[in-house]
């Protein structure tokens, strides 16, 4: 029989446009859209998955992961289950709340000749995350609909969705150039952190708060120093905290 094609949905524009050109070229019934929560996401992020399961006639599923206490788990719950503090070159976040479970799902439900996992980057977006992305998904195929036909701007997949009614979600028009974390990030840069301190700052508050908590627990446990993002000063590193940040 011919595969399902399983759009690792994220809520985001391009992974909507992924989504929209899969059903289009495949049809409703081959094509399933999952969203694995990170529970740590912008409000209207769910407004918007509701909107495009109007637009699309399909149901997104939803995942998400449980902690020890039986509740669902967001970026700094899965961090502390690890006793780690994510940065850009140990993402736990995301491979805790996002890849591990999909695959572990993929695995449970289809054999390798039964999918294809489907994933919304483009070519402007960097070739060889393209390339780790097929390589990480094996033995399931991967197929990227955005490298197919027109150049997938955002602007322009904002103009379509806004023709059929739908807004986009809220942090790209507040100039967040993704939909994910609720415009937090630890892979994120310096300027992403002081832009949502500017734009969100009961969130980054919230982030402020969760990293110290975690600091604490850590330096108490003797494991020293540790925080999302580094500063490089005369060849010396040194831990620049998201309090350290705002003060600055």
């Amino acid at each position: 029989g011919e595969p399902t094609y399983i759009v690792m949905y994220s809520g985001g524009l391009s992974s909507y446009e992924a989504a929209r050109r899969c059903i289009e070229k495949f049809g409703p019934d081959r094509v399933e859209l999952w969203f694995a929560d990170t529970n740590t996401e912008d409000p209207d992020l769910y407004r918007f998955n509701d909107d495009v399961e109007r637009l699309l006639g399909k149901t997104i599923r939803r995942i998400a992961q449980i902690g020890d206490d039986g509740e669902e788990l967001d970026i700094w719950g899965e961090m502390e289950r690890w006793n780690v503090i994510a940065n850009s070159m140990i993402d736990q976040c995301s491979s805790g709340l996002k890849r591990r479970p999909l695959r572990q799902l993929l695995r449970s439900e289809f054999d390798p000749d039964e999918a294809v996992v489907v994933i919304g980057f483009d070519n402007i977006e960097d070739c060889n995350r393209i390339r780790n992305a097929r390589h990480h998904q094996r033995p399931y195929a991967t197929y990227f609909p955005l490298l197919e036909g027109e150049t997938p701007f955002k602007s322009k997949i904002i103009k379509e969705l806004r023709s059929q009614g739908v807004e986009p979600p809220r942090l790209y028009t507040m100039g967040f150039k993704h939909n994910n974390c609720g415009g937090f990030c630890v892979k994120a840069g310096l300027g992403q952190m002081a832009h949502l301190l500017r734009e969100l700052p009961e969130v980054y508050a919230y982030h402020e708060e969760r990293e110290q908590r975690l600091r604490n627990r850590l330096i108490a446990d003797g494991k020293g120093e540790h925080g999302i993002f580094k500063r490089q000063r005369n060849g010396k590193k040194t831990i620049l905290t998201l309090r350290m940040i705002r003060e600055e």
